[in-house]
């Protein structure tokens, strides 16, 4: 690999660190939204189609 491709490599690996903190720094508040989901009473079929 060239002088030019080693730049383009480390340019990719800084890339995918910063990507990863930032969905790493999300993970917190999906969970908790994902979790207040989960939690909800069911919805029964009759409220959904009731006017």
């Amino acid at each position: 690999m060239g002088g030019g491709g080693l730049q383009v490599d480390q340019g990719r690996g800084e890339l995918f660190k910063a990507a990863k903190k930032k969905v790493l720094s999300y993970l917190p508040q999906v969970a908790q939204q994902q979790y207040a989901v989960v939690r909800m009473p069911p919805v029964s079929v009759s409220t959904l189609t009731s006017e």
